[in-house]
């Protein structure tokens, strides 16, 4: 297996918090806490801090406090910053919306530790999304099975892998950066093992089921600022990717007339949405090349 052998067996759990639902938070606390060695917890500037603080205190979880929204990948990298200062050899991140199902972490250490040979850097369970009632497409329900990408909650990661690829991208924020994580552990020869009778619950935002040229899709009532995100973030990872993966560009353009047109048919404020997708679109080709590419820079990419 890649990675730092000098580190310890140890696992540190990280959840990213804004604005949670304290009850909610604390299920989440509850169901890791006596899986793993350490959690922590890196808040973006929550209203509620003090209630978080609370919690942290009851169930001795370390906590980071921005000052300001830091965005999803700076507050993932705050995280693995911990654990690299503490010696952890793997670092198990969630949401704040997610409860872990019963032995994943020792299941996931397990398979990490006696296969090193599978090259395994992400271990993941199944995802079901309390909102809709429904398994996310990733991973088969009937035996643990690679895939392409997984969501950043309930990911169980190798510390040195992360090192290895560059950590996760700040310049993305929010949308996409787990997938970017995803891809680049794989063209850096890691496997992603989705562990299938692993279930892990979440809530992925209040979702509406809609139909599309006779499709139900489902329609997230995104805010406009996170509409320039997810626009902005697919041209920059189409871009980063275009040598690698061939569809990704077609992809990306595909994801975005759908983003228009169910923003224009189902969502409110469509006129200032469609403004930050537009905005997004010419955001993303604006952006230099080399800040597109400078986390392809690392050693793991030069044989790409």
């Amino acid at each position: 297996m890649k990675g730092n052998g000098k580190m310890s067996d140890c696992v540190l759990a990280g959840i990213v918090t804004y604005n949670p639902d304290i009850a909610l938070l604390e299920k989440n606390i509850l169901a890791v806490v006596g899986q793993v060695d350490q959690v922590v917890v890196v808040d973006n500037h929550s209203a509620n801090i003090q209630e978080i603080e609370n919690l942290c205190v009851t169930y001795h979880v370390l906590l980071t406090k921005n000052m300001s929204n830091q965005g999803i990948a700076k507050a993932m990298n705050q995280i693995f910053q911990v654990a690299e200062k503490k010696g952890f050899q793997w670092v198990l991140t969630l949401d704040q919306d997610s409860i872990l199902p019963e032995r994943f972490v020792e299941r996931s250490k397990k398979m990490q530790k006696e296969k090193p040979e599978l090259e395994i850097g992400i271990t993941a369970p199944r995802i079901y999304d309390d909102n809709t009632n429904t398994f996310l497409k990733t991973g088969s329900a009937e035996y643990d099975s690679y895939v392409s990408h997984c969501i950043s909650s309930g990911s169980f990661i190798q510390v040195g892998m992360y090192q290895e690829i560059g950590g996760f991208d700040e310049l993305l924020f929010i949308d996409m950066v787990d997938i970017d994580f995803c891809i680049r552990a794989r063209l850096a020869g890691y496997k992603i093992l989705v562990l299938h009778d692993n279930i892990l619950r979440h809530s992925l935002g209040m979702c509406q089921k809609k139909r599309l040229f006779g499709l139900e899709i489902g329609v997230m009532q995104h805010s406009a600022e996170r509409k320039y995100y997810m626009v902005r973030n697919r041209i920059i990872c189409a871009r980063r990717y275009a040598r690698y993966k061939d569809t990704y560009k077609i992809h990306a353009v595909n994801v975005i007339i759908y983003y228009f047109i169910s923003t224009i048919l189902y969502e409110r404020q469509k006129l200032k949405k469609c403004f930050c997708i537009v905005k997004g679109i010419i955001a993303g080709i604006v952006i230099r090349k080399s800040k597109v590419m400078k986390i392809m820079q690392r050693e793991c990419f030069w044989n790409q």
